[in-house]
C-alpha cells in the first residue's frame, strides 16, 4: 500500500472495514497493522455491513445530518439519547426532541 494515492476519501463504518481487511486477509502483503485493525474491527462493530451501510442511509435522510455523524452512530450504536449528543454537537447538528426520538427508535431497531 505504501506509494499509492488516494484522491478521495470517504467515511465508512466498521463493519465495512472489516469486510474490506477480511477479503485483503489472504493477500501476502497482509501485515501486522492490518491484522490488528482486523482483530479491532471484529471486535468492535456491531452490525453486519449490509445493516450498516442501510441504517447510515436511513439516518442520512436526517435533515442537516453529516455522513461523519452518521457512520460515528453506526459504530457507536448509542442506546440513551444522552449518548448521541456529543456526536451531533461535534458535527454542529442539532434535532429537535421528535427527530431525535425518532433517530433513537431507529437505532434501537436495528441493535442486535
Amino acid at each position: 500500500m505504501i506509494g499509492k494515492r488516494t484522491e478521495e476519501g470517504k467515511p465508512v463504518t466498521l463493519a465495512e472495514v472489516q469486510d474490506l481487511l477480511t477479503a485483503r486477509s489472504a493477500q501476502p502483503d497482509f501485515g501486522y497493522e492490518q491484522q490488528t485493525s482486523l482483530d479491532y474491527t471484529k471486535k468492535f462493530a456491531k452490525l453486519t455491513k449490509e445493516k450498516a451501510v442501510e441504517l447510515t442511509g436511513k439516518i442520512m435522510e436526517f435533515e442537516g445530518m453529516k455522513i461523519e455523524a452518521a457512520v460515528k452512530i453506526v459504530d457507536l450504536m448509542p442506546s440513551a439519547k444522552t449518548q448521541y449528543v456529543p456526536v451531533l454537537m461535534n458535527h454542529k447538528i442539532s434535532l429537535n426532541d421528535k427527530e431525535m426520538a425518532k433517530l433513537v427508535e431507529l437505532v434501537n431497531s436495528y441493535r442486535q
